[in-house]
């Protein structure tokens, strides 16, 4: 088989699984938008518990900076300030590096003005245990277990009376109480004694009194340079194939725009994408018709630059050594029937 029938088989499959991950992504957007929907029903009839719930489903699917900001505004109703803040400052952190985000100016002043809102409300707690690398260390502050990652760091807590309990192999728990107060910051430092620390492993890299180089002989570099083109090859045909979805989900999101295609029966305000504030079904379509733009240039360039890249891999890859070393001479044998060949391969 041709290296071009091999280059067409895997140019179908990638188109083909292409459009089974649009169809996916289809349904999978159209869950999303009627999640949203119920979550906005729920939240016009004051039940933000139920909106929070369905929002944060929603946001499993995808989660964009109106949802983020709709999430924030739910937990800051049910008195969830780090969630809020959480919430809030993610939706600053992507609106701000999506310069393409539809409404963006009033996305952000909203995420924004949330943020410092509960911001306000919220302490820092810093929790400093030594040794870090105790063995079985584990810190509780409240209900909740703090990453070890989070030791030292002022993390937003929640004002009000909070128990901290430290555990370790070899020593018996210990408990810090502190009452911390908005916008105040409160370190409560535990030092375990007698404590048994973990020895931090070493890898070896070779074998022991073995100082010689090695280097890969040529047969080992054909065939690495041969497998990275194949790869590559491949990896840009995917990606075509992505960007060709890309461009069907575009469309498909602009046609439901325009199309006012809302499970509730109303429209969305005009087709030039450039009338605010969106409602959520709305700028679902928007956020689609950006999202399958982004899937669109990213695939076809990034695609036909690995199709480039791994067709000039295979075609530079240097001749195996076994074709280069064979050396072989055959005539007729005595028989007249068939070669006799001899010589080194």
């Amino acid at each position: 088989m041709t290296r071009q029938m091999l280059g067409a088989i895997a140019l179908m499959a990638s188109v083909l699984a292409g459009g089974a991950a649009q169809a996916q992504d289809g349904r999978a957007d159209l869950a999303r938008r009627e999640l949203l929907a119920q979550a906005e029903s729920a939240r016009a009839s004051g039940n933000h518990g139920e909106a929070l719930r369905l929002g944060l489903q929603a946001a499993e699917i995808r989660a964009t900076p109106s949802l983020r900001l709709m999430l924030a505004q739910e937990h800051r109703s049910l008195g969830h300030i780090v969630d809020a803040l959480d919430q809030a400052s993610a939706c600053v952190r992507e609106a701000t590096a999506d310069a393409g985000l539809r409404n963006r100016e009033t996305i952000l002043t909203s995420c924004r003005s949330l943020a410092a809102e509960v911001e306000a409300g919220v302490g820092r707690l810093v929790v400093d245990v030594t040794p870090r690398n105790a063995a079985g260390l584990r810190v509780v502050v409240g209900d909740a277990e703090l990453p070890r990652v989070l030791l030292g760091v002022a993390t937003p807590t929640a004002p009000g009376a909070l128990v901290v309990r430290v555990e370790a192999e070899g020593m018996a728990p210990t408990t810090r109480r502190v009452t911390l107060r908005a916008r105040e910051t409160e370190t409560v430092r535990v030092e375990l004694q007698g404590v048994a620390v973990r020895a931090v492993e070493t890898a070896s890299t070779g074998v022991p009194g073995d100082s010689q180089p090695t280097s890969a002989p040529a047969e080992t570099r054909s065939s690495t340079q041969r497998t990275l083109g194949w790869v590559a090859l491949t990896a840009g045909l995917v990606g075509l194939g992505v960007g060709i979805g890309g461009v069907f989900y575009r469309d498909d999101g602009a046609r439901a725009y325009n199309e006012n295609r809302l499970p509730n029966g109303g429209h969305c305000p005009g087709s030039s994408y450039t009338a605010a504030p969106q409602p959520f079904d709305c700028q679902g379509y928007l956020d689609q018709v950006a999202i399958g733009e982004t899937m669109q240039w990213a695939g076809l360039i990034g695609g036909g630059v690995l199709s480039a890249t791994g067709l000039i891999l295979m075609v530079s890859a240097p001749a195996s050594a076994t074709s280069r070393s064979a050396r072989v001479r055959c005539g007729v044998g005595t028989t007249g029937l068939g070669l006799n060949c001899v010589g080194s391969f």
